[in-house]
């Protein structure tokens, strides 16, 4: 029994192509924008697990089926990596080919000119009074900034020296290097939330003894060292972040104080 492997890749074929065309990539980029906005208007965990405890307590059963859909904890939600996954595969897999071809379309040189104008949709003849090398001239003036081939006659399709120029590279280099940045910052912030961890401890002063040089007993802070992770009173960090790559640094506050505005601030 034969297998047409043809029609078996077909499907899986047509999906990517639907996947990794730049509409599809604007699509998800409008939703991943739309998906975040749970994010900034409920509170996350992430930020502070307090207010969610008390938003639960406070909506009954329509806060535990938010909480359900991961509406505390947005952006590490699956269906958000989900989001963020498919527009990354999207980006990458639009912007690398065209990346490829606009590379190879600047490295070709423009096509040589038809042996009849005629057929360009937009073409005139007319009569100069100069000579060939003036004419030659002129036009490479007038042409220095375009991707320009000079054909000679024995070359040339109609048997005449002939000009060929193309621009508008740079249009499409900033378009492909605008969405390779996109792509790069998903990667990028991805790839920071895995390594990332942030601690939070909570340092008194005043509440022990220091021996000066003078023999002098005076009031310092209780120092804090991050030689290990269980010395913060909190802690986040990522998936792959497991407490032993600190850097390891000491802080001891001597003193504090802090003024208040009338409206408490």
């Amino acid at each position: 029994m034969s297998v047409n492997w043809n029609k078996v890749r077909q499907p899986f074929q047509q999906v990517w192509n639907w996947l990794t065309s730049m509409r599809t990539a604007l699509i998800l980029l409008f939703i991943l924008a739309f998906a975040a906005v749970p994010g900034a208007l409920l509170p996350q965990r992430s930020l502070n697990k307090d207010k969610v405890d008390q938003y639960l307590a406070a909506n009954g059963k329509t806060a535990e089926i938010m909480d359900k859909l991961q509406l505390f904890d947005v952006f590490s939600s699956v269906w958000f990596v989900a989001i963020v996954a498919l527009l990354l595969i999207s980006l990458v897999g639009c912007i690398i080919p065209r990346t490829i071809d606009h590379y190879k379309a600047m490295k070709t040189p423009p096509a040589r000119a038809p042996k009849r104008l005629a057929r360009l949709p937009l073409h005139d003849e007319a009569v100069v009074d100069a000579s060939a090398d003036e004419v030659s001239e002129r036009v490479r003036e007038r042409l220095n900034k375009w991707a320009l081939t000079e054909t000679p006659a024995d070359e040339d399709r109609a048997g005449a020296r002939s000009f060929s120029a193309e621009k508008g590279y740079l249009r499409e280099l900033g378009n492909l290097v605008f969405h390779l940045g996109i792509a790069l910052l998903i990667i990028i912030v991805g790839l920071g939330r895995m390594i990332y961890y942030e601690g939070q401890v909570i340092l008194l002063t005043n509440t022990g003894t220091e021996i000066s040089d003078d023999n002098v007993n005076s009031a310092v802070g209780v120092p804090f060292c991050n030689t290990a992770a269980a010395n913060y009173d909190s802690l986040r960090s990522g998936n792959t972040f497991d407490g032993t790559t600190l850097n390891p640094f000491c802080i001891q506050v001597e003193d504090f104080a802090a003024d208040y505005l009338p409206n408490g601030q």
